[in-house]
């Protein structure tokens, strides 16, 4: 998916993705907040905020916010394997390592550990500050481009 760099503001230098009026109302713009990236060596931190809005009845940040904003920084860490194609997650493995504090931006480290012709690896933990909250591992499957749902 093709992802573009962020040339101003407070995430100057980050990378985000490309998205149009046909991305409204899908779940990662309806649910959760832009995620965005940047390289850092060899790794790729990803990050995303969070609110009240992704906290469980305890006030703290609800597990299904945690993965999904691992899943989506799978693809992240991924983005040079996925500039020409799309993919979907294969497996996802989590470990949660601590309660999330809303309010505070998670920001996942991770790597591309493997790529062949169909597949990407993929591994990183995820913090809020120098905290880590989230282990998690996944594997993406590649399936070329497709035509948003709805278009002819």
């Amino acid at each position: 998916m093709p992802s573009t760099l962020i040339k101003d503001g407070p995430d100057q230098g980050w990378m985000k993705w490309e998205q149009d009026d046909s991305h409204k109302g899908r779940f990662a713009q309806s649910a959760l907040n832009p995620i965005i990236w940047r390289e850092e060596g060899a790794q790729v931190r990803a990050k995303m905020a969070s609110g009240v809005e992704h906290t469980n009845n305890g006030g703290v940040l609800h597990g299904g916010f945690l993965m999904s904003f691992a899943d989506m920084a799978l693809f992240a860490i991924a983005y040079k394997a996925l500039e020409t194609t799309y993919a979907v997650t294969v497996t996802c493995n989590f470990e949660f390592l601590g309660a999330g504090e809303p309010g505070v931006d998670v920001e996942a480290v991770g790597e591309v550990i493997k790529e062949t012709g169909k597949t990407i690896f993929v591994r990183a933990v995820a913090y809020q500050g120098d905290r880590a909250v989230l282990n998690f591992s996944g594997t993406l499957r590649k399936i070329g481009m497709r035509t948003p749902a709805g278009d002819a």
